[in-house]
């Protein structure tokens, strides 16, 4: 019954979430180069995948896009700037999964339903 009741919760829950822009999406950096990126995620936690399915997240400081970390449960830009056309040095070829993202965004979303 529990797991009955907990189930339609999260049915319900789910419908009441506000998605990101679907599709893809021209980002430009301060330097004006620009990348094609697609918003992800809700209200509780979004992010943007590029292309090459880096996720990467709007650094305020800087005015960049960043590649993003995650940091006490939380998703921050990392302060490498994401530069498409690079290629990566061997100290920035570790970047977050997208599992390790839709993974924290599930505990937020999770952790949102509760505490409304």
């Amino acid at each position: 019954m529990k797991l009955y009741i907990f189930t339609l919760f999260m049915m319900i829950s789910t419908l009441l979430a506000a998605p990101a822009f679907y599709g893809k999406r021209t980002f430009t950096q301060n330097d004006m180069s620009t990348f094609q990126g697609e918003l992800k995620g809700d209200e509780y936690l979004h992010w943007i995948e590029t292309n090459n399915e880096k996720i990467v997240i709007y650094n305020e400081k800087t005015q960049n896009h960043d590649y993003a970390l995650i940091k006490n449960q939380q998703l921050l830009p990392s302060g490498q700037t994401f530069k498409p056309k690079q290629i990566r040095s061997i100290s920035q070829s570790k970047t977050l999964s997208k599992e390790a993202v839709h993974k924290l965004w599930m505990e937020k979303r999770i952790k949102g339903y509760r505490n409304p």
